[in-house]
């Protein structure tokens, strides 16, 4: 399972990911919380522009076409939980 963390920033000032959040903090925030739960199988991958911005900061869980729309981030660990239970064995 891949969960992709956009990172992506307009250079127009528009909203975007990247703009709302420090993804690179959110992404060892994650791959922690995943390693301290014994979640191996989970892989945090940087992303570019994931498409809707004006929701952000996004994350897409692969290949479930699950999305997660205006993280913080006090919100990963109860992702990461969410995400154990869809992980295989």
């Amino acid at each position: 399972m891949h969960v992709f963390v956009c990172q992506h920033s307009r250079a127009d000032g528009k909203t975007s990911c990247g703009a709302c959040w420090n993804a690179d903090e959110a992404l060892a925030k994650l791959k922690k919380l995943a390693r301290d739960a014994g979640l191996s199988q989970l892989r945090f991958v940087r992303a570019g522009c994931l498409g809707p911005c004006e929701k952000g900061p996004n994350l897409l869980v692969y290949p479930h076409k699950l999305w997660f729309h205006g993280v913080a981030m006090e919100d990963l660990p109860e992702i990461v939980q969410r995400l154990s239970k869809l992980a295989p064995p």
